[in-house]
């Protein structure tokens, strides 16, 4: 959970360096807004709206609250109509969100099911799972779902690589680790916090921009 400001400023020397759970949401729903926008078959039955499923994570969890919300409202803000028609907390689990994929495909459907939205990369590989186990995102372009997740993770990348899976959000831990150390090695030294190279906002945020990730033929 991201500090407060008042719990920041309760220490003299106290930043917080991370990366903004809506943003990453965003980024996920314009993975699939560009998707639409390039292939308008997707959009199966032509009613110009986007049936999608929802795989959310940990109840109550901030992450899963904003990359839920946002994702959606980028979905609207770029002129398509989202609609839910399923969705179902998985806990970030890849075999919680195959089974509960696979009841969603058993009961609504695998062609009334336009698009994927998980809030990581282990549920959308567990949808993934499912849809396979349908005969869906196996090479076939008459039967391929957009999926979409957070993480960038290595099995995600490969689910991308050989077409089954659209894209993901990188959380760019590597550059948050870098700010930390330069933020660590700034304030033992001459205390400029303005010579780690990375943007300070309200002299205690340092924010980490999450980064959309696609392959080949799905972008």
């Amino acid at each position: 959970i991201t500090a407060t400001p008042e719990m920041l400023n309760s220490y003299e020397k106290a930043y917080y360096i991370g990366a903004k759970a809506e943003e990453s949401g965003t980024e996920a729903g314009e993975l699939l807004v560009d998707y639409f926008k390039i292939h308008p078959e997707a959009d199966k039955n032509h009613d110009g709206k986007i049936q999608f499923v929802l795989l959310k994570g940990q109840n109550g969890h901030q992450d899963m609250i904003l990359r839920s919300k946002y994702s959606v409202e980028a979905i609207k803000a770029a002129g398509f109509d989202p609609v839910e028609i399923a969705g179902a907390i998985a806990n970030w689990d890849k075999l919680q969100a195959m089974n509960i994929m696979n009841a969603f495909i058993m009961s609504i459907g695998p062609e009334n099911i336009e698009a994927v939205i998980a809030n990581n990369d282990e549920m959308a590989l567990g949808a993934i799972e499912a849809l396979k186990n349908s005969d869906y995102n196996k090479g076939d372009k008459n039967l391929y779902i957009p999926v979409v997740g957070v993480d960038a993770n290595a099995s995600a990348l490969e689910a991308m690589d050989k077409g089954e899976m659209l894209g993901t959000v990188l959380n760019d831990a590597d550059n948050q680790g870098k700010a930390a150390v330069r933020l660590a090695v700034a304030l033992a030294s001459n205390g400029d916090i303005k010579s780690t190279g990375y943007e300070i906002t309200d002299n205690k945020y340092i924010w980490i921009p999450y980064q959309k990730v696609t392959r080949g033929e799905n972008k």
